[in-house]
């Protein structure tokens, strides 16, 4: 839902990507980025919160490749592959469930657009 407010604010010349999970196949779009940011539901923050993350490339202690690829791990490829990882960001939006079909509550669906209208500000500028 973000990723589809960030396209009809932002324009052209910003590739926005939509993944309900992270594979390692994004490695190479993340490999041509001058900047990443990935936006995740989360239900370890408070419903309606916005938690802000600078990550870093850096292998897991348990380093598999299946159903829970980091952002992290993301980057931990992108610089094996291709010798750099962007720098890169998590945004964690506090959700109060996670279970298919759940729409945002009220609360949450307005932390969403304000952080669209932050974004689409910092992208844009």
């Amino acid at each position: 839902m973000i990723v589809q407010w960030l396209r009809e604010s932002v324009g052209e010349g910003i590739q926005l990507l939509d993944a309900h999970q992270l594979l390692p196949e994004l490695a190479d779009p993340v490999s041509r980025a001058h900047r990443v940011i990935f936006i995740d539901a989360s239900v370890t923050v408070a419903p309606g919160r916005v938690k802000f993350r600078h990550i870093h490339a850096k292998m897991p202690s348990n380093p598999s490749v299946g159903h829970n690829v980091s952002p992290e791990l993301i980057l931990t490829l992108v610089e094996a592959l291709y010798g750099h990882a962007p720098p890169a960001t998590v945004i964690a939006i506090g959700a109060s469930s996670l279970e298919l079909g759940e729409g945002l509550t009220p609360q949450v669906e307005r932390t969403a657009r304000r952080l669209v209208k932050h974004l689409t500000y910092w992208l844009t500028r």
